[in-house]
């Protein structure tokens, strides 16, 4: 199973290339579209950059017993667009890995699809494929 990371302009994931950024050639366009229009700070975080701040945020209520792992919040959130309000994380991510039926039981099933893909998260975490940063930064 190869090791995937996702494209910093669509976020879709693809195998992990060393000094790749982008899973095709239309998505390595884009990006420099959008660096020469002024846009480029964009991409840089797409996909690839948490924050500590959300994940206890969101949790702020739940003991250390609880609350769920850190990758397990940054798994379920990886897919939402990079400038989501931090009230659709916490709401998106509490859903997902707090309530009946969510995904944490699904996640930690190594024979269910999105346990084969937390797995592979897992590991691009581990590797440093993603970046965690204490807070978000002020606009």
């Amino acid at each position: 199973m190869a090791l995937k990371t996702p494209c910093i302009v669509c976020t879709k994931d693809f195998p992990t290339r060393k000094g790749k950024l982008y899973c095709s050639d239309s998505c390595k366009t884009k990006a420099s579209r959008l660096r020469k229009n002024g846009e480029g700070e964009k991409l840089e975080s797409k996909g690839r950059v948490f924050y500590y701040s959300d994940y206890f945020q969101t949790f702020q209520y739940l003991d250390d017993l609880n609350r769920p792992d850190i990758s397990e919040f940054c798994f379920a959130i990886k897919n939402l667009p990079v400038d989501s309000p931090i009230d659709f994380i916490e709401s998106t991510a509490y859903g997902m890995l707090m309530t009946k039926g969510g995904w944490k039981n699904k996640i930690h099933d190594r024979s269910h699809l999105l346990g084969k893909e937390f797995e592979q998260f897992q590991l691009a975490f581990s590797k440093g494929l993603y970046q965690l940063v204490q807070q978000r930064p002020v606009k």
